[in-house]
């Protein structure tokens, strides 16, 4: 309730207290990029209150996982563009991002907040295939999938990429 420390649903504020919202929610559609972009942000700050704001109002509800921890709200989300960002919100945004990458664009008032994973596809030969495989079994860890075992190669970088035409 607003002036009280009690906290409820949204769908108890709406329906039990009879509160209405300012702006309506866009469930959308769960979008399949992998990774989530984080942030971290004190739970009692007026610039927290706006940053909830613009993302119900900008990102899909369904790109979005908020969790209230003590003094802290963790927000989980997609890769999202939030427009009529101020410099102010978007400098405690960047501050803000303990995962992902955030950049601002002051001529458009525009942030973008994306995760740091994108979609790769490969194409190999079934040599290089085989060869991933024996090097995954011979591993002393238990065994992984083959696009686990390439991923966790690559971070390492144990394997040589070079481009070739």
């Amino acid at each position: 309730m607003p002036g009280t420390d009690d906290t409820f649903s949204y769908m108890e504020g709406i329906y039990t207290h009879r509160l209405t919202p300012d702006y309506s929610f866009e469930m959308g559609k769960l979008s399949t990029k992998p990774g989530y972009a984080v942030l971290n942000l004190p739970a009692v700050y007026s610039l927290t209150y706006q940053v909830i704001d613009l993302l119900y109002q900008q990102v899909p509800v369904a790109n979005l996982y908020m969790e209230r921890l003590k003094d802290r709200w963790v927000i989980h989300m997609k890769d999202a563009r939030l427009n009529g960002v101020s410099v102010e919100l978007a400098d405690f945004i960047k501050r803000s991002a303990k995962q992902g990458r955030v950049r601002y664009v002051p001529e458009y008032d525009a942030l973008s907040i994306e995760s740091k994973e994108v979609l790769l596809s490969v194409s190999l030969s079934v040599d290089i295939k085989d060869w991933l495989r024996k090097e995954n079994k011979q591993g002393k860890v238990c065994r992984i999938s083959l696009w686990r075992f390439l991923k966790k190669c690559i971070e390492e970088k144990k394997l040589n990429l070079t481009h070739r035409d």
